[in-house]
C-alpha cells in the first residue's frame, strides 16, 4: 500500500536517508581549496542522481558536473541545502520545469546565509 505522501516519487525515504547519512559523515571530509566541499556535494548526491537519471546518461554526466563545482558552506545548518537540491533533481527528473541554473543558482544562494547563521548558531 503506497503513502499518499510517497505517491508518484522517484526516490524513496531510504534513499534520502542514505544521503543524510553520507552527507553527516563525509561533509568535511575532502575539503580541498578549489572546490572546498564540492566533491563531498557530489559524493552525497550521486547515489540520487543515478537512480533519477539511469535512463538518462547525458543528464545524468551534466547533473555530476552541476554538482562538482564550488560548494562551501557551514555543514550542520548547511545539510538542509542537499535535501532542497535533492528535491529540485527529483522534480527534474519527473519532467516539471526545473532547470540546471534554478538548481544551481538556488544551492549557490542558500550557501552563503546558511553559513552565517550556521556559523553565529555553532
Amino acid at each position: 500500500m503506497k503513502n499518499k505522501s510517497t505517491e508518484g516519487r522517484l526516490l524513496s525515504k531510504k534513499d534520502i536517508d542514505r544521503a543524510a547519512w553520507s552527507y553527516i559523515f563525509f561533509a568535511q571530509a575532502t575539503q580541498n581549496f578549489e572546490r572546498m566541499m564540492g566533491l563531498a556535494f557530489c559524493h552525497v548526491v550521486e547515489p540520487i542522481l543515478k537512480k533519477l537519471y539511469k535512463n538518462n546518461d547525458e543528464e545524468y554526466k551534466n547533473s555530476l558536473k552541476r554538482h562538482m563545482q564550488f560548494y562551501n558552506t557551514e555543514p550542520q545548518l548547511g545539510a538542509l541545502i542537499p535535501g532542497i537540491t535533492i528535491a529540485m533533481e527529483e522534480a527534474r527528473a519527473q519532467g516539471e520545469e526545473v532547470s540546471e541554473e534554478l538548481i544551481t543558482n538556488t544551492k549557490n544562494a542558500l550557501m552563503g546565509p546558511f553559513a552565517g547563521i550556521g556559523d553565529s548558531l555553532f
